[in-house]
């Protein structure tokens, strides 16, 4: 399901027994279906009509949090809702979820410019743990600039561990009636051209793979690819502009939602079940 594309800005941010052959998906899902089905998973089965249990921002950026926050109401937090992360490492994550494997020590670097530590960054996954450690401002030239507190380290224990439980709580939702929907915004910070239908597909299979009891759909926001996409990936693309002065990083609330609605969006009323009473957002530093 795709909607018709709309001018494109770049802009930076913040188990079953027996083989029913009919279940068997089209080839472009063929890989990841066949490593489903030599795992003994039955797919579980896209049914458009029916609402969505959970909506899961997938990064870039805090933009398509805040977006998606104030389109559903909902405030849960997830793994990625603060990081800036690549297409390409999110989908190398998931699909073997381990927190050591971004917040080992060893694992970790520091993200220098014009002289300032500006970031935190998994050496394997190229993600910017930008609002995961403590941040200070510091006086450049006149004006105050966030930066990263130089003892960063002494809180490397504290980021492992709420990562680790906002991990679970979106592992837990792999669960037989879940229909869960992972939005992904943008390829990286940098792509201007089509995204590769081989990382796409990559983060597919991790979804598909990593949800086997749930039904599960990829929403992809100004990402075109470059290749046909999966069944189960939808695609919008629109002109994405900036938010308004000082909240830069929030994006234009008319463009997406109006995407949002022209995919029939919808959620199941439980959703709200586990949310917030109030949702708030966390502005990048």
């Amino acid at each position: 399901m795709e909607n018709a594309a709309l001018p494109f800005a770049k802009g930076r941010a913040c188990g079953f027994q027996g083989q029913d052959m009919s279940q068997a998906p089209s080839n472009t899902d063929l890989w990841g279906w066949w490593g489903r089905w030599r795992a003994g998973q039955k797919p579980a089965p896209l049914t458009d009509d029916l609402p969505f249990s959970h909506v899961v921002p997938l990064g870039l950026s805090c933009r398509v949090t805040h977006q998606l926050r104030r389109f559903s109401g909902i405030g849960i937090a997830y793994p990625f809702d603060w990081w800036i992360s690549p297409l390409s490492g999110i989908a190398r994550y998931l699909a073997d979820p381990d927190p050591e494997r971004i917040y080992s020590p060893s694992r970790l670097e520091e993200v220098i410019d014009d002289g300032r530590l500006k970031a935190i960054r998994s050496v394997e996954f190229g993600i910017e743990l930008f609002h995961e450690f403590p941040r200070i401002r510091i006086p450049v030239d006149g004006a105050e600039v966030s930066v990263v507190a130089p003892d960063w380290q002494a809180h490397i224990a504290a980021a492992r561990e709420k990562h680790s439980a906002r991990l679970q709580r979106l592992l837990a939702t792999n669960e037989p009636g879940n229909r869960i929907l992972f939005v992904r915004h943008r390829y990286d910070a940098d792509l201007a051209g089509p995204a590769p239908a081989t990382d796409i597909r990559a983060l597919h299979s991790a979804l598909m793979a990593g949800w086997p009891k749930a039904q599960v759909e990829l929403l992809l926001v100004n990402v075109p690819s470059d290749g046909k996409l999966p069944k189960g990936v939808r695609s919008v693309v629109f002109e994405d502009v900036p938010g308004p002065p000082g909240q830069e990083w929030q994006g234009d609330s008319a463009p997406w939602g109006a995407a949002f609605e022209a995919q029939q969006i919808r959620l199941r009323e439980d959703a709200h079940a586990d949310a917030p009473s109030q949702w708030h957002n966390q502005p990048p530093d």
